[in-house]
């Protein structure tokens, strides 16, 4: 039976992104609250969520696609037995600037 840690994956990142969706909300509703304008911080604040939440789509598009969470099988001559997963897990993990400069 192989293990795997894609339920944990998928539940903390559903979890935290609901966490800061609501911080960020609360944030917002307190300055509206006590009559404030929303400053520079309060901006910076949401790009920064908006960042965050897609590197957890990233993740769980890893976790999903790629295999990430569960240990990769391999047949008896050492190659994987999915390996479009591997194709999938590294265009994920490869930073998006170097994709970028490569023309992917």
């Amino acid at each position: 039976m192989v293990q795997s840690q894609q339920p944990t994956i998928w539940g903390l990142g559903i979890a935290f992104s609901i966490v800061a969706i609501v911080a960020v909300g609360l944030r917002f509703q307190a300055r509206r609250i006590k009559g404030q304008k929303f400053e520079a911080d309060d901006w910076t604040i949401v790009i920064a969520m908006i960042l965050g939440l897609g590197v957890t789509i990233d993740i769980l598009i890893m976790t999903q696609r790629g295999g990430l969470g569960a240990h990769t099988q391999y047949d008896d001559n050492g190659n994987p037995l999915d390996p479009e997963a591997y194709v999938i897990f590294g265009k994920a993990s490869t930073p998006y600037a170097a994709q970028l400069f490569r023309g992917n």
